[in-house]
Formats: C-alpha cells, structure tokens, sequence
C-alpha cells in the first residue's frame, strides 16, 4: 500500500504479509482520512490484529481488510474466510462502517446473519457481501478511592481511532454515568461502553 501526495511525490508505502502470499485487490478511505485495504492472504500469522472479527487463518485463501491512519500505521485487521478460497474483490466505506465483496468456496466462516446463510456451491463458487464496524480503542486510567468506605474514586476512558466527527459518548455500568470520567467510585469493578460518532462501539 502506497500514499502519493498531488503531484504524485511518495509519502509513505508499506509491505503487509507474511510468509504466504497476499495480493492487495481494493482500497477505500473515510471521512477523517483513514484508508482501508482489502485483498486475499495465505499467509497464517500477522494479517489479523488482535481485536479483529477473525483473529486466525482460516484455510487456503483468505480475505482480509486492514485499516492504516494517514500516516501509514495500522489500527486493526482481520481474516474473513473459511476452509476454502476466499477473495475479495471490492471494499467501500459508508458511515463509518467497511463493506467487502467477492468470491468463495467455503462452505463455512463466511455469512452469519445475513439474506443467505447456506453456501450454494453452485460451479463451486458463491459470491459475498460482508459489513464490518470499524475499530475504536479505549484507554483505561483510574484513581482508586484513598481508603476504604470512601467513594471518591474516579475512572476515565481515554478513547482512539474511532471516527471523531462529532464527540465520543459513555456509559458506564453500573453507575450509570455518560461523561468521559466517571466520579465518586467506590471500590469494586466498572465497566464503560464508549460510542463514536458512526456508532461504532468497544468496551473496557
């Protein structure tokens, strides 16, 4: 993947594979810049990030799409595919949400939740639609509450590379606060469930 600046200077490329081979079939770009790739990998390590849909290779051939950030460092990846040939021909943002389309010969790890659930295998292929959110990390920071029975502690999120258009919401559970930092803590454990602007969600 390469970024060429207006007058066609280079400002950054990238290899992405491993030790199979990776074939890089369609590139797409949101709103705030962020630039998604698409292809098909045989490759069996370092493809999916940790927090992908699909953290494992699936077999033969698989899809994936990977998000950089304009300057050429990767947010989040995953594999799409099963046990067979799994190429992806297209990728588009919409919404902050990343659609991918292509071919397929697995009869599994491909549609979950869609129109049509059952491979066909018709002439041994099926076409596919797949729709993915977009990933969004949160940073945890606490002070714990200075001895115990007092409730003054407090738990801040310090969200990232979500889509920033308008502010990131928060809800916390179970105190039921929706500000960035959560007060008047008691000890014990929280949870917050942070949205971006596209509705895309993590939780920490």
């Amino acid at each position: 993947l390469a970024r060429f600046d207006t007058s066609g200077a280079q400002i950054w490329s990238t290899y992405y594979g491993d030790g199979g081979q990776e074939w890089g079939l369609a590139v797409a770009t949101d709103q705030e810049g962020n630039i998604y790739q698409a292809g098909r990998s045989s490759s069996t390590i370092n493809i999916a990030s940790a927090d992908g849909f699909q953290t494992t290779y699936g077999g033969s051939v698989d899809n994936y799409v990977v998000k950089f950030d304009t300057s050429g460092f990767r947010y989040c990846a995953t594999y799409l595919g099963g046990t067979g040939t799994d190429i992806s021909y297209g990728a588009a943002i919409s919404n902050g949400k990343i659609y991918m389309t292509g071919q397929t010969t697995s009869a599994g790890g491909i549609a979950g939740s869609g129109y049509d659930n059952v491979f066909g295998g018709g002439g041994n292929n099926d076409a596919f639609l797949a729709k993915f959110s977009s990933c969004i990390y949160t940073v945890m920071s606490q002070t714990d509450p200075l001895c115990g029975g007092i409730c003054d502690g407090t738990a801040m999120a310090d969200p990232s590379y979500g889509a920033t258009l308008l502010p990131y919401s928060y809800m916390w559970s179970p105190t039921g606060q929706t500000t960035q930092i959560a007060t008047g803590l008691c000890a014990g454990s929280y949870t917050v469930v942070v949205t971006d602007a596209n509705g895309n969600t993590t939780s920490d």
